[in-house]
């Protein structure tokens, strides 16, 4: 029995990691109380990213909520708190006070990897992207952002 439940525990744990951001987008889904924007295609998407790996990443998810009224957009400070308490650090934080947009950066390490998940708020609309990179090339694209964009386009900046 003992040896039933250490299996059950180990297969549960990356199953509980890999729906961190289904946590996510159910929590923001009951904030709004309503259903993220299907897109189709984005299976599609993911798939080129997994094996294409664009500048290191390795696989994104995607959230949208549209039609949202903006009032009930979550504040900054109960963002940094929900998204703290799964581990995430907030990174980037830019907020357009003439517009009510605001964008939030969190990160977190992933065992050789690195997360980011951004959070942009606009006015009837909501979006979640959590992006999986490799941590040296998200070394070096912090470091030189043009040398992420292709050799052509960078040398012509």
């Amino acid at each position: 029995m003992k040896r039933l439940m250490i299996a059950i525990a180990l297969l549960a744990v990356p199953a509980l990691a890999e729906n961190d951001f289904d946590w996510l987008v159910r929590s923001m889904e009951n904030h709004y109380g309503t259903k993220k924007t299907y897109i189709p295609l984005l299976g599609v998407a993911n798939l080129f990213v997994k094996v294409a790996r664009p500048a290191g990443t390795k696989d994104f998810k995607l959230a949208v909520f549209d039609h949202v009224d903006r009032n009930s957009h979550p504040s900054a400070d109960e963002l940094d708190i929900k998204f703290r308490s799964r581990g995430w650090k907030p990174f980037v934080r830019v907020t357009s006070n003439r517009k009510s947009e605001r964008v939030q950066i969190f990160a977190r390490e992933s065992g050789r990897d690195h997360e980011l998940l951004v959070t942009t708020f606009e006015d009837h609309e909501a979006v979640l992207v959590r992006v999986r990179v490799n941590a040296e090339n998200l070394a070096k694209w912090v470091n030189n952002p043009r040398l992420m964009c292709g050799r052509a386009r960078a040398s012509s900046l």
